[in-house]
């Protein structure tokens, strides 16, 4: 929810030597529209149920930096793929420092239109312990990418071999 999951993962994938692969991209090609539209006609359980194929068919693919919609993980069967089959990163930011910038940059997040900065902070809250179940959890700040990248790549360098999931470089990095 609005902390550089896209153009971090760029960044990230460059670093890694792997190719960069969004999901929500992905998926919007497919649909021929994008996510806005596809949750404005009605349609948001279409998109979830997209979603959850192209992370399947991504994780069967060639190795990549992922980055993933905010919702994905929020579905049992993509979690448990994403945690077996990949290193799954949490990039954290605290609600104080996201409320901020959320209040200016709603558009184009068909979850959060609408709803109160009260109701955003309860929907985060309500996510955090599943983000949280990632295998690997960053705090990222606001600052910029470059920062970011450092901190994720620092946290990657300083995992233990005896870590959870495929060894890195074998997987996707989601």
């Amino acid at each position: 929810m609005g902390v550089g999951k896209s153009s971090l993962g760029r960044v990230l994938a460059v670093d890694l030597g792997l190719q960069f692969k969004d999901i929500d991209e992905l998926v919007e090609a497919r649909l021929g529209a994008s996510i806005a539209q596809t949750f404005a006609a009605g349609e948001g359980q279409r998109f979830r149920d997209l979603e959850a194929q192209v992370v399947g068919e991504v994780l069967a693919g060639e190795p990549a930096v992922l980055s993933l919609g905010g919702g994905s993980t929020l579905r049992d069967e993509v979690r448990a793929q994403l945690l077996e089959r990949s290193l799954l990163v949490f990039l954290y930011v605290p609600w104080t420092e996201l409320r901020d910038w959320i209040g200016a940059e709603r558009g184009g997040r068909p979850l959060i239109e609408g709803l109160t900065l009260d109701q955003i902070g309860e929907l985060y809250s309500a996510r955090l312990p599943v983000y949280r179940q990632a295998h690997l959890e960053v705090r990222v700040p606001r600052s910029g990418i470059q920062a970011s990248r450092d901190l994720v790549l620092a946290a990657l360098k300083a995992l233990p071999e005896s870590r959870p999931g495929p060894a890195l470089g074998d997987g996707e990095l989601a």
